[in-house]
């Protein structure tokens, strides 16, 4: 099922937060998987089709581990401006469905690439509005054991610091002033990018490996995206309370 409104971290207990990871598999996924598990932390991937093409073994090493993969879509396009130029976000997902579809389990996660979900042009309600992405998807029939979109709570910009080829330090601090500020929610982290030269100075496992033990060391717990409540809201709330 495809949600009109935003599924994030909101409803995580105070302390808790889940760690996602958008854009592989890339240069150090499968190293950053092996981390994750070992310190115990089931993480989500969600990863581009393309990419899995390039990194044919990921999967099965990323379910090895315990982690969640999730779809998000072919070609990494924002899926309103595709719609409003007449392209195909089903196709968009099918295509990656059809590579991920061994390694997921009975519930697969999608995240919209820049969250791209709602038109701004299209809103009923203040802060909230129709998906014609949400209406597409859900009219197509084929995702019936789908849930999305899987937005976030936290993030601290990871990928223009690799973009700006800035250190690790200043990324990290600003995770933990935004988690620490929030006390909850689902992570937004990136372990490659679109961009092979932005992919290439991808930093993520070296930032994991810092911001998990500061975490920790704060108090911090890691749960997977499949103990996320999945908040649902009224129309009087701000939010659409299903598909509409």
């Amino acid at each position: 099922m495809f949600y009109h409104h935003d599924i994030t971290g909101a409803g995580l207990p105070v302390g808790t937060v889940s760690l996602t990871y958008d854009d592989g598999p890339g240069k150090d996924t499968i190293a950053l998987a092996r981390y994750l598990h070992d310190e115990g932390i089931r993480a989500t991937f969600f990863v581009v089709g393309q990419h899995v093409l390039q990194s044919r073994n990921a999967l099965g090493v990323l379910k090895g581990l315990g982690h969640l993969i999730g779809n998000h879509t072919y070609t990494h396009a924002g899926l309103v401006d595709l719609v409003a130029s007449g392209g195909d976000p089903v196709a968009e997902l099918t295509r990656t469905d059809q590579l991920i579809r061994s390694y997921v389990g009975e519930t697969v996660y999608f995240r919209p690439p820049y969250g791209s979900w709602r038109s701004k042009g299209k809103l009923v309600l203040e802060g909230s509005g129709v998906s014609v992405v949400a209406n597409i998807l859900n009219s197509s029939g084929r995702f019936a054991d789908y849930l999305g979109p899987i937005m976030w709570n936290v993030t601290g910009g990871d990928w223009g610091f690799w973009e700006r080829a800035e250190s690790v330090n200043g990324c990290l601090a600003g995770y933990v002033e935004e988690i620490e500020r929030l006390q909850r929610g689902i992570v937004l982290m990136h372990d490659s990018s679109e961009t092979p030269e932005f992919a290439a100075r991808n930093q993520t496992f070296e930032l994991t490996k810092r911001l998990v033990p500061e975490l920790r060391q704060r108090g911090f717990r890691f749960v997977g995206l499949d103990a996320v409540p999945v908040v649902v809201q009224s129309v009087a709330a701000g939010l659409f309370a299903g598909p509409q």
